[in-house]
């Protein structure tokens, strides 16, 4: 079994995570990859997958809730990141308007631009998507027409 999408990186599982970890593969689970959802967590990921190496492996991207006035900045440190290390996606990357609509046209322009980097280094994406839907996507196409 795997487990396609865990943040077991984040703080909350700092102080038990060998013991995370062993539970889930006692029941079955043998690699668990982790999308990203900003740089901030970037090293704590990559601690994660040195201390695991044949279980934990690491995507990179930009989660839709941390697009802000500044995404360019993040797009940037992917796109350095991207060229050292071997991630197995673009994730977790997308749309989500359930919280906050304020930054819709920049989560589609960093949606747009990790998708490219998806094509242009052949890897898979992991999207998220909530509160979206092709009306709002076809609004931004006729408005950006």
């Amino acid at each position: 079994m795997i487990d396609t999408h865990t943040h077991l990186y984040l703080d909350h599982f700092k102080d038990d995570i060998d013991d995370v970890i062993q539970r889930a593969i006692s029941v079955g689970v043998e690699k668990f990859y982790l999308p990203s959802i900003s740089s901030k967590h970037n090293e704590s990921m990559h601690d994660l997958e040195s201390k695991f190496p044949d279980r934990v492996f690491c995507m990179i991207g930009l989660h839709p809730c941390y697009v802000d006035n500044k995404f360019e900045q993040e797009i940037e440190f992917i796109k350095e990141r991207i060229k050292s290390h071997k991630y197995k996606a673009i994730g977790e990357i997308g749309i989500d308007l359930f919280h906050e609509k304020k930054y819709f046209k920049q989560q589609i322009i960093a949606f747009e631009e990790q998708i490219k980097l998806a094509l242009e280094y052949d890897l898979p994406i992991v999207i998220h998507s909530r509160a979206v839907s092709y009306t709002h996507l076809r609004a931004h196409e006729t408005e950006a027409d």
